[in-house]
């Protein structure tokens, strides 16, 4: 962020926030977020006016964007929603739709401690009783994102999908993989392998849909927030567990099923507990499967952002190189699957 737009929003959060008091503020990029831009604002004050409110974090678009990502201005709505219901996330402040300010329309929310790091979080060596006690208020934090389905301002905001979810599911996929210039075969079998497999019971619940180390904020070992929801959308319940336990997101240590923290059990009892919905393994296989998919597609778009001249980002580039590997544990897991 050039000088010239903090002092912009130096300016706008003296004026528009009532931070009449602000005389200086320190911006730095934050290295979370692969996606979206956050950038966490200090703020002082002449007479230490603000207390703990005095530091923000400042969540914009990328220069260039995934199909399947809402706009700010529709996460921060769902952040407030999330907020309202007790959810364990950063407290939204407002949303600027103002482009002269930052050159983009921004969003603000509170900052809160913590580490999101998921190669830290997952490398921590901790006891297992304090791993499987994060799993354990994750499963009960999830339960409670789910539980949204009961705000009626959500379907205002997102229409519940007319088709089953794993239909709706793989009918979006099969259009995302169609805009790629290149052919995904093995993705499109996998798709194809999910048609004929999917499970009975399916139904409808609110989901993050990126619920997973490296969007949870930890602080000691208290989950002190659940970072971006810029996925989250109306899906199957299972689709949230299933992506928190799947292999691709183990990390450093991928012997603890749990999102490389705990152990999977822990996870599912304490879900199973707050939401009383019950886990089956065999649809949460399912699921682990489309999780790859998913995440493949993902690795295969974040690589078409990096070769774009919107977004030359290394990151993104490097991320695409992991799609075949991916695509390797689709094949493994389904004829694991089969067995």
């Amino acid at each position: 962020m050039n000088p010239e737009n903090i002092n912009k929003l130096e300016t706008y959060l003296r004026d528009e926030l009532s931070l009449g008091d602000l005389v200086q503020t320190k911006v730095h990029r934050l290295a979370y977020g692969a996606i979206q831009e956050n950038w966490k604002i200090e703020c002082t004050f002449r007479s230490g006016k603000g207390g703990d409110h005095g530091t923000y974090v400042l969540r914009t678009d990328a220069a260039a964007k995934l199909p399947t990502s809402h706009s700010r201005s529709l996460e921060f709505e769902l952040l407030k929603i999330a907020f309202s219901n007790g959810c364990k996330v950063p407290e939204p402040v407002r949303y600027i739709k103002d482009t002269s300010i930052v050159g983009k329309p921004f969003f603000l929310m509170k900052f809160i401690p913590g580490q999101a790091d998921a190669r830290k979080l997952t490398g921590l060596e901790r006891p297992r009783a304090q791993g499987n006690a994060l799993v354990a208020n994750l499963g009960r934090e999830l339960a409670r994102i789910h539980k949204l389905a009961e705000d009626d301002e959500l379907v205002a905001l997102l229409p519940i999908p007319e088709q089953k979810p794993v239909t709706h599911v793989i009918a979006t996929y099969r259009r995302f993989l169609d805009l790629l210039p290149v052919s995904a075969p093995v993705l499109e079998y996998g798709l194809r392998w999910a048609e004929l497999n999917q499970p009975d019971s399916q139904r409808y619940v609110f989901c993050h849909r990126d619920f997973r180390t490296g969007n949870i904020m930890v602080d000691g070992n208290q989950v002190t927030g659940i970072l971006d929801w810029e996925f989250a959308e109306w899906s199957d319940p299972m689709e949230d567990v299933a992506w928190f336990c799947a292999k691709c997101w183990r990390f450093l240590r991928p012997d603890l099923e749990a999102g490389g923290i705990g152990h999977r059990n822990v996870f599912y009892s304490a879900y199973e507990e707050a939401s009383g919905r019950p886990i089956h393994p065999r649809t949460i296989a399912f699921w682990e499967i489309m999780a790859h998919i998913r995440w493949a597609m993902i690795a295969r778009q974040q690589g078409e952002r990096f070769s774009s001249d919107n977004e030359p980002n290394l990151e993104a580039g490097l991320t695409a190189y992991i799609a075949p590997e991916l695509e390797l544990e689709i094949l493994n897991q389904i004829e694991k699957f089969a067995k």
